[in-house]
């Protein structure tokens, strides 16, 4: 058996995890369970007052003034760029390594969107290359802290500044996560998400933070279908008796009151969540480095990871297959993983439709071939973690080039 487990399960051996390893999961317990019951049964299943409520504790937790709670990070990012007015003949800069949606908003609202090249190191946007990439219908700039890592915040808004463009972070990634000791998200205006996956999750839902009053409440106008109040304000107990007005032409994407009760549970939680993944990262950091068919996550001396991904990159020339390969043998050795991400200049729309090539981003174009995400969430136990490692070392083994 002992020599089975030592051979790659295509090559005939058994898998090293018994049981297979997803790259992550939500953190729920009965603590959710019965904030969602409660909630439900409170007949308030839209806006109510556990919105607010959620919206008041995420403030505090990353030390901004005030938090509009959304449906998702994408409607977050819709409605910042909303309320800056962009639309068709304005330019917005963004990284191509990100998830769809922060590219899609921009196209979808008619703005030309603009990628710039990322830092080999962070993965993230590189001010060089965004000063580069400024014209004079650049309208918005949107930094994203890939995997956790804070941006080079100072850079991009001194960049940014001398030209008086906003900056929206995408923090879809980045709660807990700090920048020269100011937590990501106090200075905004900041989109997070709090997908199922997330560092935490409402099942579905985002949050913008800002620190603006003003702006705060034309965003939150704006996610109400550009009513001046919602269902909680118009029936509940304290209801006005004058109709609701539309003030602004908005969207429906205000966060639920059953979505917002989790979210109030989950923060609850976080900071044991935070300290998990810290530990978990911190044991494949150490257990990782060194090992010449790979490169492990570098983090900045002055800023906090999130650790929402644990993004490792191949070294390709020390291996007789390609990242993709890698992917499948961990696969098979009931080892979960992810790609992110792969550079979205290289998707099919992207490359064909607005004539985007790899070589116009090729430090996005190298590592979206070699990157892989490790297993990372707060229910990974030890085992688990020895299990990814065992099965890593493994498949990259039996890979290595013949010397």
């Amino acid at each position: 058996m002992k020599q089975l487990r030592a051979l790659p399960v295509d090559a005939g051996g058994e898998p090293v995890a018994a049981r297979f390893i997803p790259l992550c999961r939500p953190g729920l317990g009965p603590e959710e369970e019965h904030a969602v019951i409660q909630a439900l049964r409170s007949g308030w299943l839209t806006s109510g007052p556990q919105v607010k409520t959620f919206e008041d504790m995420f403030a505090g937790a990353v030390h901004a003034s005030h938090a509009v709670a959304v449906s998702s990070c994408t409607a977050a990012l819709h409605l910042c760029l909303a309320e800056l007015g962009i639309g068709p003949g304005d330019e917005v800069i963004t990284s191509p390594i990100t998830w769809a949606s922060t590219a899609n908003t921009i196209i979808n609202m008619g703005a030309t969107l603009r990628f710039t090249d990322v830092d080999p190191v962070t993965l993230n946007m590189n001010p060089a290359c965004l000063e580069a990439a400024l014209t004079e219908r650049t309208k918005a700039i949107i930094p994203v802290h890939i995997a956790g890592h804070p941006c080079a915040m100072d850079a991009i808004r001194a960049i940014a500044a001398k030209r008086r463009i906003p900056v929206i972070e995408d923090a879809a990634h980045a709660l807990g996560a700090r920048y020269k000791g100011r937590p990501i998200g106090m200075e905004g205006p900041c989109c997070f998400s709090f997908y199922a996956i997330k560092n935490i999750t409402t099942m579905e839902g985002g949050m913008i933070t800002v620190n603006d009053a003003t702006r705060a409440s034309r965003l939150r106008l704006l996610a109400s279908n550009g009513m001046a109040s919602t269902a909680w304000d118009r029936y509940g107990r304290s209801a006005v008796s004058t109709p609701a007005e539309v003030i602004w032409p908005g969207y429906k994407y205000a966060l639920g009151n059953v979505n917002a009760a989790m979210g109030i549970e989950q923060l609850k939680k976080f900071e044991a969540f935070r300290a998990s993944r810290r530990r978990i990262a911190e044991m494949y950091l150490s257990v990782l480095a060194g090992m010449e068919e790979l490169e492990v996550p570098s983090v900045s001396g002055d800023v906090e990871h999130a650790w929402h991904l644990f993004i490792i990159r191949l070294n390709l020339d020390k291996l007789s297959c390609s990242r993709n390969e890698i992917v499948h043998d961990l696969r098979r050795e009931n080892i979960g993983t992810g790609i992110n991400f792969y550079g979205l200049h290289l998707h099919h729309y992207y490359a064909n439709t607005l004539g985007m090539r790899p070589e116009d981003f090729p430090v996005a174009t190298d590592i979206s071939n070699r990157i892989i995400s490790l297993p990372l969430y707060p229910q990974l136990s030890d085992r688990h973690i020895h299990e990814v490692v065992s099965a890593l070392k493994k498949v990259l083994s039996y890979r290595r080039k013949a010397r």
